[in-house]
């Protein structure tokens, strides 16, 4: 048996498994499968073990579901107030805040990965990314590129399934995703905008994972367009968001 099964049955004998599966509503029990997934599902304790164990490339697990986190959490994380927060009052000029730190709207107000010598942070919205098999090969290229975090609207997403886990080769099982909804998506990016964020906004044409364009989400944000680099026989007009999205991550990694 390989060694992660092991360590499933070890669980089970000393009763943190139940051999047999407890009583569940539909949709709250799945069942994780893959080495990565259920290894880093066990690595992580993000999942609770609700009982079963089989095969699949060795293992798999009947899990809890993973939800996203709610983007406040991300956003109290980093030193910003929960979306729909009033503004703090404008302090007089050169006025410290309670705990010494600047003034609101002053000039360090700025996102702290802006400040000289310190890494940039990049965080990356999807728009209606549907596909498990996209959207589990966006996390694993995000977490293998350094993305500090994935934030999704709770509208319209795939959700964080065992196939999207499995897609990303576990990598779902140990990175932030949170989510918020869609008007909450474009506060957000206003407010990143106003904290002098540089904002990348990826677009095509055409695509076959959600054909319906979306409208400008923030004015003043930098565009990407995916052009191709040769003439496309019909059918293969675009690229693969998953494909896609590694692609643009990289260069900006490399502008980071």
């Amino acid at each position: 048996m390989h060694p992660v099964g092991k360590r499933l049955r070890k669980k089970e004998k000393l009763g943190f498994i139940e051999s047999e599966p407890a009583p569940a509503r539909p949709g709250d029990r799945q069942m994780l499968y893959g080495l990565h997934p259920v290894s880093l599902a066990l690595s992580a304790g993000l999942r609770q073990m609700a009982g079963g164990t089989g095969v699949h490339q060795g293992v798999c697990a009947r899990v809890t579901p993973l939800l996203p986190r709610p983007v406040d959490e991300l956003l109290v994380r980093t030193g910003y107030p929960p979306l729909g927060t009033p503004p703090p009052p404008t302090a007089a000029a050169g006025e410290q805040e309670p705990d010494g730190g600047p003034t609101s709207g002053s000039a360090d107000d700025t996102v702290e990965a802006e400040r000289p010598g310190r890494r940039r942070r990049l965080w990356l919205m999807l728009d209606r990314v549907q596909d498990p098999m996209n959207f589990g090969s966006i996390i694993r290229s995000s977490y293998f590129l350094g993305v500090d975090a994935i934030i999704i609207p709770d509208k319209n997403s795939c959700p964080l399934s065992p196939t999207v886990s499995k897609a990303s080769a576990g990598a779902l099982e140990v990175f932030p995703v949170y989510s918020a909804p869609a008007a909450s998506c474009r506060q957000l990016l206003q407010l990143l905008a106003s904290r002098q964020w540089q904002l990348v906004v990826a677009d095509t044409e055409t695509g076959g994972n959600n054909t319906q364009r979306a409208p400008p989400i923030v004015a003043g944000t930098d565009t990407i367009l995916v052009v191709a680099q040769r003439d496309l026989v019909h059918g293969v007009e675009s690229l693969n968001v998953g494909v896609a999205t590694g692609i643009l991550l990289s260069q900006l990694v490399l502008a980071r």
